[in-house]
Formats: structure tokens, C-alpha cells, sequence
């Protein structure tokens, strides 16, 4: 079982934190460095706006500062602004924007968005915004679903790579769609189709790719059964947490789980961590909990459409070297993946 070190940064009023190498950076703080002794230092940089949401490309290269219930991001290489862009307003104050960073197979970096309609991708080159999923006028209108949530599998994005939009459709409910990135980049209208989902399952609003075909996925305790009672292959219901391989239309693993997990982050083959109220440690096969660092607030976040965002702080995963950095008002606290040995799962404690 993986075993974490913990650290804290006595750092006042961090406003966003991104990881680059060893120090954190805080865009929206004036560009702030945190080192990992405790040194503070300021790029003297202050963007503006009412950006409160950062992400990064995987080489660290390319930044987008975004509203995370608004309508407006822009786009820096390095500290220079390149471009802004934009989503649909059409009930952008009700959910996270959609976005996310990758590398295409031959190491541009690109970003896959939805900058004209809630319910279109797209993915453009992040250098020069040149759009690679641009539609022939006539093809098929866009299925009805608010992507959000939307992540990468697949060093590179090559053969195999998946695109995973983990939004909503009315009435509310939640539903997860993957779409295969070199269908998209071939022939952009797959993207339109609702092909891909996961269909006949409690609604989900947790998903994170553990490799790149290999998706962890939770279902609240609470969440809606949207399982055809006829049918009799229901797999994942309400209070699971599952893996499933997009590639295969299969589950691996399934387990109960008796609390919301929110935000996945992928830890190994057979953990993540879950960030509902604290980091907990969670074993896939079991969905036991094995490991709890209740001294981090980690907020509320449940899915993309989440009531209230005003509890949620200033996070950064960093998936190299699998270390999570939490900001509170007076500190920022850090999990670092270590090597020392520890229990395994079935000695912890639920």
C-alpha cells in the first residue's frame, strides 16, 4: 500500500497553486514561488479578472487562468499571455468550465474545450489556437449534454488515448462520455455523437483515468439510479466506486463505498485518493479506505454542477511524483507519495 509524507508551508493567502518541478507557483497571487523550504518569492506578475481556476499542460510549458463558473480563460507560455478564449455563457454559472491540457502524439500541446457551444468539443493547438476539429458545414448536430470534467488517458495521445467528459445532462443528472482522440483528430464529428457513454449505471460525477485504458469511477451514495430495472446486467449503482476500461466496454473492478468521494486523483494501479472534505486513501478492489489525513480541508466538491464553490481551495496534484498540495488561509499542507513500507490494505482501518 502507498505511503505518504506530510508538510506544511506556512504560506498566508495563496490564491492558486500549479506544480512546476519541485516549487509550487501561485498564478493568481502575483506569480508567487513557493519553495518547499519555505521560502516565498513574487513574480510581481498580477493578471487581473476574476480568475480562480488554474491549469497546466503536462510539460508545464503552457498555463490557462479561467473563471471556473464564468465564461472568459486566457492562455500563457510562461508568464506571456498568448491568446484568451472562451466558453458558451448558456448556464456557465451553474458548472466548471470544461478544459483540459494534453500532448498530441507528436508532442504539440493542445487543449480540448468547448469555446462556442456547451455541448460541442473541440481541440485547438495551445500555441496558436489553430483548431484540428473543425466540422464540414452539414454534419451531425452535436448530442445535448454540458460537457465538463474533461481529462486525458494516454501519454501522448496516441493510438488508445481517450478524451473523458464527466458532465451533465438535464434534469439534472450526471453522465460520463469518452471519446477516442484519434478518431476525433481524423474525423472531428465523433465528437458529436453519444457513443461513448456509460450507459445503464447510477449517475457519475467522479471519474479519473489511471492509465490509458483504465478509468476509476464513483458513484455518491445519494446519487440517482438511472439503472433500467429490466435490465439484468446492472453493474455500478449508487455508493460504488468502479474500474472501467472504455476500450473493452467493461468493468474491472467494483466495490461499495459508503461516503462521497469527489475529486479522483490516481495514485497507482489500485488506489486513488479521494478529496471530499479530507484526503482519504482509497483501495479500488475494495473500496475500503485505508488511509485519512482529516487536518486537510480539501472542500466539498461532488461533481461539476456542486451547489456551492465558495469552500473549495487551492489544489494541485502533481501525477509524476503523486504529491497534493491543499491551501488553506494560513498554510498550504502537502502529501508526497514516499517510500516507506506500510500496511497493507486489509490491516487498516474503514
Amino acid at each position: 500500500m502507498p505511503s505518504f509524507d506530510y508538510l506544511e508551508l506556512p504560506v498566508v493567502g495563496a490564491r492558486s497553486l500549479a506544480w512546476q518541478g519541485d516549487v509550487l507557483v501561485d498564478w493568481l497571487n502575483c506569480t508567487s514561488v513557493y519553495e518547499l523550504n519555505g521560502n516565498t518569492t513574487s513574480g510581481g506578475i498580477h493578471y487581473g479578472y476574476r480568475f480562480d481556476s488554474v491549469v497546466q499542460s503536462p510539460s508545464g510549458d503552457y498555463t490557462v487562468l479561467y473563471e471556473r463558473r464564468g465564461t472568459k480563460g486566457v492562455v500563457l507560455r510562461g508568464q506571456e499571455v498568448l491568446r484568451e478564449i472562451d466558453r458558451s455563457y448558456y448556464q456557465a454559472d451553474l458548472y466548471d468550465y470544461p478544459i483540459a491540457l494534453f500532448d498530441l502524439p507528436d508532442g504539440r500541446a493542445a487543449v480540448a474545450h468547448c469555446p462556442a457551444r456547451y455541448n460541442q468539443l473541440e481541440i485547438d493547438l495551445l500555441e496558436t489556437g489553430q483548431r484540428l476539429t473543425a466540422r464540414t458545414e452539414g454534419q451531425v448536430k452535436p448530442v445535448d449534454v454540458f460537457h465538463s470534467g474533461l481529462a486525458v488517458g494516454g501519454a501522448g495521445a496516441g493510438a488508445g488515448a481517450w478524451l473523458i467528459s464527466a458532465g451533465w445532462i438535464w434534469h439534472p443528472c450526471y453522465e460520463v462520455t469518452f471519446y477516442s482522440l484519434e478518431d476525433a483528430l481524423r474525423e472531428p464529428a465523433s465528437l458529436d455523437q453519444d457513443s461513448g457513454a456509460i450507459t445503464n449505471v447510477a449517475e457519475i460525477a467522479s471519474a479519473v483515468f489511471l492509465d490509458a485504458d483504465r478509468v476509476a469511477v464513483a458513484s455518491d451514495p445519494d446519487a440517482e439510479d438511472l439503472v433500467d430495472p429490466d435490465y439484468p446486467d446492472a453493474r455500478l449503482r449508487p455508493g460504488m466506486i468502479g474500474v472501467y476500461r472504455p476500450g473493452l466496454e467493461d468493468w474491472e473492478t467494483l466495490a461499495a463505498i459508503t461516503e462521497p468521494m469527489g475529486r479522483l486523483l490516481a495514485v497507482d494501479a489500485q488506489h486513488v485518493l479521494s478529496l471530499f472534505t479530507h484526503p482519504k486513501l482509497v483501495h479500488l478492489p475494495t473500496g475500503r479506505i485505508v488511509e485519512r489525513w482529516p487536518q486537510i480541508s480539501s472542500g466539498n466538491w461532488t461533481g461539476c454542477i456542486t451547489q456551492s464553490t465558495a469552500s473549495e481551495p487551492p489544489i494541485a496534484w502533481d501525477p509524476i511524483e503523486r504529491r497534493l498540495a491543499v491551501a488553506s488561509s494560513e498554510k498550504i499542507q502537502i502529501l508526497s507519495l514516499s517510500d516507506r513500507p506500510s500496511a497493507p490494505p486489509d490491516a487498516a482501518t474503514p
